[in-house]
């Protein structure tokens, strides 16, 4: 497995306001795929406009039901992938294309650049994994493979059959910080129309772009508040990055930002 992932900094009222009721009323056949691209994509995506646009994202009813309002933290996945209407939606959508549309359109239409200079622009190992690959190259931060800080707060379990890894807690941080980060990282977090992880908490082992989780304002700001504390454990797992996720998480917290992590998606 070789993907590459990002945290990207949104502006949490326009994805809830704007792109997810948007989503939505695509999912519903209210809309078109190429309305929802002429809307939310505006700087362009070559594979979505030649491959994505004429697919069908309308789906069952009772599958949209499960997401009947736009919640002010999140969906919880579980309650999903137990759910009849979810189980039947994952045996028979394909997702490839449903799951880029969403991404290139929160990039595009949700992702904010934060304020002030980037440090970590023009630092040897920083720079790659500090910008978005893709339009509009807002500041995010990037990592390959895994977040490695994880590996010294979680235990993973490789599953090839299920193409994960089954994540477990260790002792250590408080509940509330494992919740912050298992929200953020390891798909206790659904959104509509996507795939999701047949079991969690989990991280994909595959490439494919996988939305791993999503943070609120709120809970940006408390995690913000106690990140810093795990550099010990950053240290110990020889995770470069990770003061690059600091100053994401830190700076998106000062301006009132959501964070959402998209796996095979920097």
């Amino acid at each position: 497995m070789s993907s590459y992932s990002c945290v990207l900094p949104i502006d949490w009222d326009r994805l809830r306001g704007d792109v997810l009721p948007s989503w939505l009323s695509l999912l519903s056949g209210a809309i078109s795929a190429a309305e929802f691209y002429s809307k939310h994509v505006q700087l362009g995506d070559e594979f979505v406009r030649d491959m994505c646009l004429d697919d069908s994202y309308r789906v069952p009813s009772d599958y949209l039901a499960l997401f009947s309002d736009v919640p002010r933290l999140g969906w919880e996945t579980a309650s999903i992938i137990a759910s009849p209407a979810g189980k039947e939606f994952a045996q028979c959508m394909d997702l490839t294309c449903a799951d880029r549309l969403l991404a290139v359109a929160i990039k595009q239409s949700s992702a904010v650049q934060l304020p002030g200079v980037d440090r970590f622009e023009k630092e040897p190992y920083g720079g790659y994994y500090s910008r978005l690959m893709d339009k509009p190259h807002v500041q995010v931060a990037g990592t390959k493979n895994l977040y490695h800080f994880l590996n010294g707060i979680f235990a993973f379990d490789w599953h090839p059959s299920s193409h994960l890894y089954r994540v477990s807690r260790k002792s250590g941080p408080t509940n509330a910080m494992f919740a912050l980060l298992e929200s953020l990282f390891l798909g206790v977090r659904a959104l509509p129309g996507v795939g999701l992880a047949s079991e969690i908490p989990s991280w994909p082992a595959t490439d494919d772009l996988t939305f791993a989780g999503y943070l609120a304002p709120d809970e940006v700001r408390n995690l913000a508040d106690v990140i810093a504390e795990l550099g010990l454990v950053a240290d110990e797992h020889d995770d470069d990055l990770f003061p690059l996720l600091v100053d994401r998480v830190q700076r998106a917290a000062e301006s009132g930002l959501g964070l959402l992590t998209i796996h095979g998606g920097l």
